[in-house]
């Protein structure tokens, strides 16, 4: 790029070649992050999400007349539009508002719109190129810590019918007599191996009785089905490495009798299957609150019940702030990943009085925008009614961090979150965090944003906050319990 436009001239690059037929992808998921505005045409740029001559419906003749620049519309920090523009467009104001006007100036700036930073890095441009992956429910249950990579490995392939069964070598043209070598009554498939065999189905029958479930044996994923019941840390290992040990034991059983002409009793398996996963569950580190059920199940593979760790009861206390000074709890939280989306935060003096609060429905958005937007708006509403001495408190890491590296803030809400940075410049400013169990009142508030429509401010404790706030005017702590 030259001039923030594409170069139509041929220049020497191992890369630019193999590149530039992808230079239409980059352009339709970029967005400019408005700066100084001096490098955004104002009406065909991608700035404000699309470009605003699509989004206004203006006719394609008429777009190569359209070389304002954005700059050329913002006066003292502030949209300023000809009345004769909003006249014919009225929808145009609003869609300016929702862009935010960076106080201190930098230059304008291109960014990925599938990314926080804003970055189009490599691995950026693989996951935007990759093909949707299937998503296989067995795949994170037999690559574990605590099973050996070789038998997760075996499980892999049976998984996807590659092992060298005798159906499987006929359809690669090695013809031979078939025959399962662990009951010598059914041609040897996958299928029969590991489910219809009379020596598979003792075993299964046995773990059947151990864990006292059915297991259902009809295909070999159907099996893992029992390996997603609510078990506790250390038994779900427990099941899974038995699940696991049974097909590579069978397996095992079956190249013993092929290849080295010795026949194992399915009890002599069971055996090996119990040693093998008792390694696996007296090494893991998991722990377990394990009802009758589950230590009868640990103790017929000889695992020892890893008790977990004693609770550490924390007392939290709200402090209520300095003589003049104000505090403000935040938080935010989201219905998912992305989901419904909303933040809120109350204000209140040194003697822990109610000054008011706000609760915001943000709509679909992530977990981190949410507690982002909540301490913005919190800076903005202390700032416009001259509350100068203000302490900040959130219960997340990620905003206490935010103010000392602005690369947490994804790129979208920076110009917003520098403008807030300015206007903390103008007051006597602290920031700390709190646990969660001493910021209730915030969390309330929060919960009382999914039901407004966007900004909703308070004069008087909502209802439902009553009870915490309360419990904060008389110093009593929450515990935490870790």
């Amino acid at each position: 790029m030259r001039s923030y436009g594409i170069i139509d001239y041929h220049i020497s690059s191992s890369i630019w070649s193999g590149i530039k037929r992808h230079i239409s992808n980059v352009t339709n998921n970029t967005c400019w992050q408005l700066g100084k505005g001096d490098q955004i045409n104002f009406w065909t740029d991608s700035w404000v999400g699309d470009p605003l001559v699509d989004l206004l419906n203006i006719p394609r003749h008429s777009h190569a007349l359209l070389q304002a620049k954005a700059a050329h519309f913002i006066v003292n920090d502030h949209w300023l539009i000809p009345h004769s523009i909003t006249s014919i467009y009225p929808n145009l104001v609003p869609l300016l508002n929702s862009v935010t006007i960076p106080i201190t100036k930098a230059n304008d700036e291109l960014r990925w719109i599938h990314s926080d930073s804003g970055v189009l890095s490599f691995k950026d441009a693989y996951l935007f190129h990759r093909p949707i992956g299937q998503h296989i429910p067995w795949a994170k249950i037999i690559w574990c810590e605590d099973i050996p990579p070789s038998k997760s490995c075996l499980m892999w392939r049976i998984m996807h019918n590659r092992l060298p069964t005798d159906d499987l070598l006929c359809h690669r043209g090695c013809y031979i007599v078939s025959k399962c070598d662990l009951c010598g009554k059914e041609a040897e498939t996958i299928h029969h191996i590991f489910c219809d065999c009379s020596f598979s189905k003792a075993i299964w029958h046995w773990f059947a009785s151990v864990i006292s479930l059915r297991i259902d044996t009809s295909t070999v994923s159907s099996i893992f089905d029992i390996c997603n019941k609510n078990w506790n840390s250390q038994c779900k290992i427990v099941v899974i490495a038995a699940v696991i040990n049974i097909f590579t034991i069978i397996w095992w059983c079956r190249n013993q009798h092929r290849f080295e002409g010795k026949s194992i009793h399915w009890r002599s398996a069971i055996n090996t299957i119990i040693s093998n996963v008792s390694l696996s569950g007296n090494l893991s580190k998991k722990s377990s609150f394990v009802s009758m059920q589950e230590f009868v199940i640990l103790k017929a593979f000889n695992v020892n019940v890893h008790h977990p760790n004693a609770p550490v009861i924390k007392e939290v206390w709200w402090h209520p702030p300095l003589y003049n000074w104000v505090k403000c709890n935040t938080d935010g939280s989201a219905l998912g990943n992305p989901g419904i989306a909303s933040c809120g935060g109350l204000f209140r003096d040194y003697t822990a009085t109610f000054l008011g609060g706000f609760s915001i429905n943000i709509g679909n958005s992530y977990a981190l925008h949410a507690e982002l937007i909540g301490v913005m708006n919190a800076i903005e509403v202390a700032h416009s009614k001259g509350w100068n001495y203000l302490w900040l408190e959130s219960d997340s890491q990620l905003v206490n961090l935010a103010f000392k590296s602005s690369l947490i803030v994804p790129w979208k809400l920076r110009n917003r979150w520098f403008n807030c940075l300015e206007l903390t410049k103008t007051m006597h400013f602290r920031v700390t965090h709190i646990y969660r169990e001493g910021n209730c009142c915030a969390d309330k508030m929060v919960a009382l944003g999914i039901n407004v429509d966007g900004f909703y401010w308070w004069d008087n404790v909502p209802p439902s906050v009553q009870g915490d706030y309360i419990s904060n005017l008389m110093g009593l702590p929450s515990f935490r319990f870790h």
